[in-house]
């Protein structure tokens, strides 16, 4: 009886260990991920972002949200900027 008890707990014990590590922030170093644009001009440009997102502008989700990542088990995890700014400004910085 003592052994069963104890392979429960050794059980239940492992899974948590196993869940905590899907518990970690998923961030993203979005600064290479650009395309890179070949063309030229004389003139200055000035590049605005509007982070439009509906999730975003009602506040369901963080300004440096990117998206959504699976573990193996379904559990889903925020992905964010590795910089932890807005996703605007990381894009506005790139260039």
């Amino acid at each position: 009886m003592k052994n069963n008890t104890l392979i429960k707990y050794l059980f239940i014990t492992m899974h948590l260990i196993g869940f905590s590590a899907f518990a970690q922030n998923h961030t993203e170093n979005i600064s290479n991920a650009w395309p890179a644009i070949n063309s030229y001009t004389k003139q200055h440009l000035k590049i605005m972002v509007l982070d439009e997102r509906p999730y975003v502008i009602s506040g369901k989700k963080d300004k440096s949200y990117l998206g959504a990542v699976r573990s193996a088990y379904g559990i889903p995890f925020d992905i964010v900027t590795e910089s932890s700014k807005p996703l605007s400004e990381d894009i506005e910085s790139c260039c």
